[in-house]
């Protein structure tokens, strides 16, 4: 999340909550955080440091074939290209900070305070992004002389993903609105779904 911090200071930020799927399809949130930079800043300002990585190996080959092993930051900082390449594949890494307890506190806090955004649609989402990328580009097409303009494609015909995202968006918001009512009662259903 902190990576692109630098480059676009006008970006949004989004996070996403999977709450459930059914059917091969992932159901969920997407809540804009607000701006990217003020929430990069935010993560870099309120993250525990590192104290640890916990790296999970295949079973296929190296010198930790099917071993999960637990190296100190400075080893991993300092050894990494053998620890990820030369010692077998790795499947899973994990990032340690050095209390586990004030991790679980700390996501509890940022899960309490993304609950305070308010939750989107998709069709405001893709207006915004459309609107954004329209407003990008134009510079570009005044600046580009008329007769040599492209055509925009024809219009495409909706297809069913719009039925989906539409369901998918009906279904957020009912558990949202259950959720809102009796919180523990709308988890344990939609974990029940899951499973």
């Amino acid at each position: 999340m902190t990576d692109y911090h630098q480059n676009d200071p006008t970006m949004i930020g989004y996070a996403v909550e999977i709450t459930h799927s059914r059917a091969g399809m992932v159901f969920g949130n997407i809540f804009e955080v607000g701006h990217y930079s003020d929430y990069a800043r935010h993560i870099r300002d309120t993250a525990l440091p590192l104290d640890s990585v916990t790296l999970t190996y295949s079973n296929d080959w190296g010198v930790n074939a099917g071993k999960t092993i637990t190296v100190p930051r400075r080893e991993y900082d300092n050894d990494r290209h053998r620890l990820m390449s030369e010692s077998g594949r790795v499947t899973t890494v994990r990032f340690n900070p050095a209390s586990e307890a004030e991790l679980t506190a700390l996501l509890q806090r940022e899960h309490s305070r993304r609950m305070a955004y308010p939750i989107g649609s998709q069709e405001e989402h893709l207006k915004k992004l459309t609107d954004k990328l329209a407003e990008v580009r134009k510079p570009a097409e005044e600046l580009s002389p008329p007769e040599k303009a492209v055509k925009p494609p024809a219009a495409k015909k909706k297809q069913s993903i719009t039925a989906r995202l539409a369901e998918a968006d009906a279904e957020a918001k009912a558990f949202n609105a259950q959720r809102a009512q009796n919180p523990a009662t709308a988890t344990k259903k939609h974990k029940k779904e899951i499973e």
